[in-house]
């Protein structure tokens, strides 16, 4: 089984401001024949609704829009498979690890002052994985302990923890699971035109996320 050439995003209505457009569409310039799907928060609770029932409740009960922008893009990745990313991702070539069963870019080294963090603003999957069945659960069984802490409850260091215990528990389906290294989709975000182009210079990263972190200045704004 191979990735499905499906390309997730998710927005809050299908009217993409144009700061996100420009990525958007250089993304799918670059996927010609791969199928794109743009899920808004009527689409995002439909699927929650229509596919994983069980999930609903926890789903309709976060404080955050955001939150519930972290969670359905897990379930993309186990109800469809594909490839999501988010819209300040830029794409620089084309995804093609397509013989993976999953793909998790690393976007902190193990040797960084902080260890491995695994990121969650792209990565790619067949369906029906178990990892993203076990991502799923484990959030379905968490409580929203600290209401100010997005990334711990739903986001990147959430989805870390959660890739150390799969590991631990389940260290054979864990071995589908391939962490890419920083540099192939986590470079330094830069801060210049002279890093932007040594990166894309370099050849070796499949994009950038410029990290504009929208959801931690207003996201009241941006995500309502």
């Amino acid at each position: 089984m191979s990735i499905p050439k499906v390309i997730h995003q998710s927005w809050k209505t299908r009217e993409i401001p144009e700061q996100w457009a420009t990525w958007s569409d250089k993304a799918r310039t670059l996927h010609p024949d791969w199928e794109y799907r743009l899920w808004t928060d009527e689409d995002n609770e439909q699927l929650i609704r229509d596919q994983l029932p069980y999930f609903l409740d926890r789903y309709l009960a976060y404080s955050k829009p955001i939150m519930r922008a972290d969670a359905v893009r897990y379930a993309y990745m186990y109800v469809y498979g594909g490839l999501y990313f988010d819209f300040d991702y830029e794409w620089l070539r084309a995804f093609d690890m397509m013989d993976h069963d999953v793909v998790l870019p690393i976007s902190r080294a193990a040797d960084s002052r902080d260890g491995l963090r695994v990121g969650n603003c792209v990565f790619a999957s067949t369906a029906g994985h178990p990892w993203w069945r076990y991502v799923l659960d484990t959030l379905n069984a968490k409580k929203e302990e600290n209401h100010t802490d997005v990334e711990e409850i739903t986001g990147p260091k959430f989805l870390t923890r959660c890739w150390k215990s799969y590991a631990e528990l389940h260290p054979t389906a864990a071995e589908s699971v391939y962490l890419a290294q920083r540099k192939l989709f986590h470079p330094p975000s830069p801060k210049g035109e002279i890093a932007y182009q040594r990166i894309v210079d370099s050849g070796a990263a499949y994009g950038i996320h410029h990290c504009t972190g929208v959801w931690r200045k207003k996201w009241w704004e941006v995500w309502r």
